[in-house]
């Protein structure tokens, strides 16, 4: 068992049977999935676990409550962030090259754009999608890990929290409550890969919180969470959609070209390398006179005419 999977079905009242509940869930953004997930916690998870109230200890049962109630506010708060494949991937190159200095840097001084993030990919893994969850408190982010489809939920196992370095990992109450029944196997791979994932989807956000400084890196479409399509269907019918605001995160100029300059690096070809003339050099990390840590954006060298020469070769 890797994570926890939550079938959509059990987040519905009793009113609910599964075949309509699986509709209503398809009609929800994954921010509203999430919202209405926790709205029924922990009884919705103690369902799955086949537990009563009475059979976890009022300690436990607290802490789940407590979470339930920290998670609804966030999410609630959360301005909602979609990140594309070349986004994404130009993203992950240019964090896994810091050096673990850097990285303890730049996670402990990033601000985020704002107190609540949710950060979204755009493109499925095994049908789910992934989602960050990320929260700032003064100079301390908290980020979580969600994964959410049509079919059900896969919830959060561990909270990661850069109040420190190496990054502090805590259990949530649901991996707790999970430690306790004898059903679940191999929690612990479960909670690494959450872990990893929650990694992942930080280092998005916190490279998204630093990128936008810089012109033409990446570009920013904000718009609604629905196509239009959907929202005037949705008020014909009587149940008009939350305005739910989301900014689409996609590569600018700048970005394109570090992204080009990053695959041209990987396939370096010293024959090619020798004719090319205008290209992107790609941007990187440096650190400043005063030891603050500044990204020198990518630019293109070797551009213009051609400029001919009369040059006289004697022995």
């Amino acid at each position: 068992m890797h994570m926890i999977l939550m079938p959509a079905c059990t987040t519905a009242s009793s009113v609910h049977g599964s075949e309509s509940y699986i509709r209503l869930w398809e009609d929800l953004s994954m921010l509203q999935a999430l919202i209405e997930f926790y709205n029924s916690f922990p009884d919705s998870l103690l369902s799955v676990f086949g537990k009563r109230r009475s059979e976890i200890s009022p300690d436990l049962l607290d802490r789940l409550t407590q979470y339930r109630d920290v998670q609804i506010h966030n999410l609630s708060q959360a301005e909602i962030f979609q990140i594309d494949d070349e986004a994404e991937a130009m993203l992950a190159g240019l964090m896994n090259e810091m050096s673990s200095e850097a990285l303890e840097d730049t996670f402990q001084h990033v601000k985020l754009p704002f107190p609540a993030m949710i950060i979204e990919k755009r493109t499925p893994v095994l049908d789910f999608m992934g989602i960050g969850l990320l929260t700032q408190i003064d100079a301390a982010i908290e980020a979580q890990f969600h994964a959410v489809h049509t079919g059900g939920l896969m919830p959060s196992l561990t909270i990661i929290s850069t109040d420190s370095f190496p990054f502090k990992v805590t259990p949530t109450p649901t991996a707790d409550l999970a430690s306790v029944v004898s059903s679940i196997t191999n929690l612990s791979g479960g909670m690494v890969q959450d872990r990893t994932n929650a990694l992942t989807l930080l280092s998005m956000g916190v490279g998204i919180a630093t990128l936008l400084k810089y012109k033409g890196m990446l570009e920013v479409e904000k718009g609604s969470a629905y196509p239009r399509a959907e929202r005037r269907r949705a008020e014909r019918a009587g149940r008009p959609l939350p305005d739910i605001r989301v900014s689409k995160i996609s590569l600018g100029q700048a970005g394109r070209g570090q992204l080009a300059a990053m695959s041209r690096d990987r396939n370096h070809d010293p024959a090619v390398e020798g004719k090319r003339r205008a290209h992107w050099v790609r941007g990187h990390w440096m650190r400043t006179a005063a030891g603050g840590l500044s990204f020198r954006t990518p630019h293109i060298r070797g551009a213009g005419p051609v400029i001919h020469q009369e040059r006289r070769v004697t022995e």
